[in-house]
């Protein structure tokens, strides 16, 4: 009688077990565990991040627009953005300087080492490491490292 009592004990320990399982792998694709998941965690990362937040992203195969804003009080000047160790050129207002004034959004362009080069319209991109550097007052060569990577689908 004892072995049979400590079988079926064995045996409704795995069935809890299996239905666990299951539940976290069900619940793993409505949460963080999905690309879903990651792009809406990386965007709201990204847009309270300081001294430059990024109220929304749009990457295509040839393009970058980033919509950034200044979360300080004070005029800060943006000198370089990188992706991933790959500097991305701006077209409206070349580097060296785009200034921002205290909470002023600016849309800055990119035209190359863009994430979706070679994508489709839809694919998921990933930036492992996004840098700002930046300017405030006298200071130069202040950055802004993302500690979260950037996620998102390529644009058309």
């Amino acid at each position: 009688m004892k072995g049979q009592g400590s079988t079926e004990y064995l045996v409704i320990l795995a069935v809890v077990l299996v239905v666990a399982l299951i539940v976290i792998g069900l619940l793993g694709q409505f949460t963080g565990f999905s690309g879903a998941g990651l792009e809406q965690q990386s965007k709201a990362y990204w847009q309270g991040t300081q001294p430059f937040a990024l109220q929304s992203v749009k990457i295509t195969d040839t393009t970058i627009q980033l919509q950034m804003e200044n979360r300080l009080a004070t005029k800060i000047n943006l000198t370089n953005i990188t992706f991933d160790g790959q500097t991305i050129n701006t077209t409206n207002v070349p580097f060296p300087v785009t200034p921002f004034a205290a909470g002023q959004v600016k849309v800055v362009y990119g035209v190359n080492n863009s994430p979706c080069t070679g994508r489709n319209p839809g694919d998921t991109y990933q930036v492992n490491k996004v840098i700002f550097t930046y300017t405030s007052g006298g200071a130069t060569g202040l950055t802004q490292s993302g500690d979260k990577t950037l996620y998102g689908k390529c644009s058309q």
